[in-house]
């Protein structure tokens, strides 16, 4: 389905009113519309992401963060999300390898210093 690039910004900035504002109830249909027009948008994959992890649907953001991090592997903020969603499902050494990539893209970033010896003790 083809959209206009406009109609998907507008949404997102909508979205992103919403989700500011804390109405995670107007911004997650937003951000989900956003995705049925453009599968890939790493905005809408990230702040969805958020949401859903909120609402305790850690695996729907996991395979979101993921998504997202395809479009931009560089997205530290990102991957440390994901790492500790991954944590969190006790799944240690997926959310290690996230951290690190983090870390390979930004080595002073003192909250994977953290998270790593956290998962690593």
């Amino acid at each position: 389905m083809l959209a206009n690039p406009r109609d998907i910004q507008v949404l997102s900035q909508l979205a992103q009113i919403h989700d500011r504002e804390g109405r995670e109830d107007l911004a997650r249909p937003l951000y989900e519309s956003i995705l049925k027009l453009e599968p890939a948008n790493p905005t809408a994959c990230t702040n969805l992401a958020v949401i859903l992890v909120k609402a305790g649907s850690s695996n729907e953001a996991i395979l979101l963060w993921r998504q997202a991090l395809k479009a931009n592997p560089a997205q530290t903020g990102v991957r440390m999300n994901l790492a500790q969603a991954l944590f969190r499902q006790g799944n240690r050494a997926a959310a290690a390898a996230e951290v690190e990539q983090a870390l390979k893209y930004d080595p002073d970033q003192p909250a994977a210093r953290r998270m790593l010896k956290q998962i690593r003790p």
